[in-house]
Parts: structure tokens; C-alpha cells; sequence
């Protein structure tokens, strides 16, 4: 009798990877991992591996100040690809050791990696499951004010087109529309993989809000930009953001059966374009 063994190579790519720590408090030994650098032979990639949320659970109101500070660090590695050794230019920061990785699913799959290795941080799916309603809403709140002041950085006039309760019948509670001009209105929303029960149902509704309207005449093309993360966003465990993927599909035909829009955007800068490409 013979035994065939189906013996897999070993993956020929390979990659060196570090983290980014970040330390709360200086000299206390406290660290947390807030991006990996991944290094290969066709150059380098800064991936931030904190998410806003995380750091608001754990930092409350200091984690914007925090967030810049992040990107900041971030921007200043990313400047600096191709050094032999980069530096950091902010105290409470540092970059951990290099460490040897190889994957079939090449720099995302040492990506990856990194993060389930040295960054506890990026995935508290248990945490994250218990997002409600009221979670999800807050969400969108925070989501369409961070974009309305993009939009006006940009287009002050457009200042009171946010914001815009229309009177559908008499004495009756109007919905409010997240942005309104000439005839186009958009709501916003946010989708989140984890809680994406929650998420969806907030978009259901901010997508009727807009039925209602366009029903009346109000408006001629109605869209909701909808903050989303990227389809390799490594903060994110890769079957919920599958479970992501199917559901803004599932919301994009929704969408177009009413003939409205759905308009995913992966930062505050993406969503502001699409507003002003929708009041152009």
C-alpha cells in the first residue's frame, strides 16, 4: 500500500515587520501597538492598527488629540520609507524590533500576522458585539458632523444646507435630512463590522428618511455616504468584514430599488467629495 503525503511549500514570500508602540505614561513600561511597518522587497507600508473607537473606550475625551498624534507619527514614518532607520519625532513613541514573516497571502497576510502577534488592540470583538442602537446612531452623529466641517472648510455657503428638517404634512414630526441643495439631499451613516446589526439598521432608516422625501418632491436624487472601512482594513478580523462586504451590497440594492443612492466612503476627506460632487 502506498501514502501519497500532499506536502504544501513553504510560501516564498517574505517580509520583515515592526511596531509601532505607543506609551501612555513615559518611563512606565505601558505599551500599546498602534501600526506595524511591514518591510519587503518591493518597499514598505505604514498600517495603523488602533482603531478611533478603541481609543475612545480606553482615552474618553483625550482620544482625538491622541488620533492626530497617531497619524502624525504615522505620516512622519511614511516620509521616511526607504531609510535604513527611521526615526520618530514625538516622546511616547517607539518602534519595536524587527521580526522575519512569510505568507501565501503575501504583505497582507504578514500584515495580519503582526497585528494577531503584538497588537491586542486592534480586534475587541467582545466589546465591540455589544454596540446597539443608540451606539450606532452616535456614530452617525459624530460621522456627519466631521464631514459638514470638511464641507464648509471647503464651501462655506453651504453651511445651512446641513441639517435640514423638511415639513412632509401639517403639525406632523419632520425627518431631518443630513444635507440638503437644490433638490439633492444625502443622509450619512456608518458601518461598523462589529455591532453590524446595529449599523444596518441605522442605514435602513436614514435610506426611508430619504423615500419619504423624494417621495413628496423634495428631492430629485437622494444618496446615503456611509462611513465604511476598506475591504483590507487589518483593525478588523477578516470575517467581519466579509459579513461587511455582503451587507453593503445588500443595502446598495435596497438603495436602488427606491432609486437612491448608497455611497460608501472610507474617511471624513472621501464622504466631504461626495457631498460636494453631489451639490455641484
Amino acid at each position: 500500500m502506498s501514502i501519497n503525503f500532499d506536502v504544501q511549500q513553504a510560501p516564498s514570500y517574505r517580509a520583515s515587520w515592526a511596531p509601532v508602540f505607543f506609551e501612555p505614561i513615559t518611563g512606565s513600561g505601558e505599551r500599546i501597538t498602534v501600526a506595524i511597518v511591514v518591510s519587503d522587497a518591493a518597499g514598505c507600508e505604514v498600517k495603523r492598527t488602533v482603531r478611533d473607537d478603541v481609543l475612545k473606550a480606553l482615552y474618553g475625551s483625550r482620544r482625538t488629540h491622541l488620533s492626530q498624534m497617531i497619524d502624525f507619527v504615522l505620516a512622519a514614518l511614511r516620509s521616511q520609507i526607504g531609510d535604513a532607520n527611521p526615526t520618530i519625532p514625538l516622546t511616547g513613541f517607539s518602534l519595536g524590533s524587527w521580526q522575519e514573516a512569510s505568507s501565501r497571502a503575501e504583505r497582507y497576510g504578514v500584515l495580519r500576522q503582526a497585528v494577531y502577534r503584538s497588537c491586542s488592540m486592534a480586534s475587541l470583538d467582545d466589546i465591540d458585539a455589544q454596540e446597539d442602537e443608540a451606539t450606532a446612531q452616535e456614530g452617525t452623529k459624530q460621522w456627519q458632523a466631521q464631514v459638514r466641517q470638511s464641507v464648509i472648510e471647503r464651501r462655506p455657503e453651504l453651511a445651512n444646507s446641513f441639517n435640514c428638517d423638511v415639513q412632509l404634512i401639517s403639525n406632523g414630526l419632520p425627518p431631518r435630512i443630513g444635507f440638503l441643495h437644490e433638490g439633492r439631499g444625502a443622509n450619512f451613516a456608518t458601518l461598523r463590522p462589529n455591532g453590524l446589526s446595529a449599523s444596518v439598521g441605522t442605514v435602513r432608516g436614514k435610506l426611508y428618511e430619504l423615500v419619504m422625501v423624494k417621495r413628496e418632491g423634495f428631492i430629485s436624487r437622494g444618496a446615503v455616504i456611509l462611513g465604511a472601512p476598506r475591504e483590507d482594513d487589518i483593525t478588523y478580523p477578516e470575517k467581519a468584514l466579509q459579513a461587511t462586504v455582503r451587507a453593503i451590497a445588500e443595502l446598495k440594492h435596497e438603495a436602488a430599488k427606491d432609486n437612491l443612492e448608497l455611497i460608501p466612503a472610507h474617511s471624513v476627506s472621501e464622504a466631504a467629495d461626495q457631498v460636494l460632487a453631489l451639490a455641484a
